[in-house]
């Protein structure tokens, strides 16, 4: 398993790719079988991100999320 989390410009973007069983995305959200896919990609969608997810059977999982975020300093009063 590899994880990544950094910034890149004014986005903060995490990756997470395993070389494990896999799944088809498509199929497991249809099938309603994906509720944990669901609420990655609400609570993402809540911080105005995005959410690719890649899979295939017996091809690993490519997780990758970008939200953005602001780096700006503001004034303490």
């Amino acid at each position: 398993m590899d994880i990544r989390v950094g910034l890149a410009g004014d986005e903060l973007v995490m990756h997470v790719q395993d070389d494990g069983k896999g799944f088809d995305p498509a199929s497991a959200e249809k099938d309603g079988q994906a509720m944990g896919l669901f609420q990655m990609r609400e609570r993402i969608a809540l911080l105005n991100g995005k959410v690719e997810i890649v899979s295939a059977p017996q091809q690993g999982t490519d997780v990758r999320v970008r939200v953005p975020v602001s780096l700006r300093q503001r004034a303490v009063t």
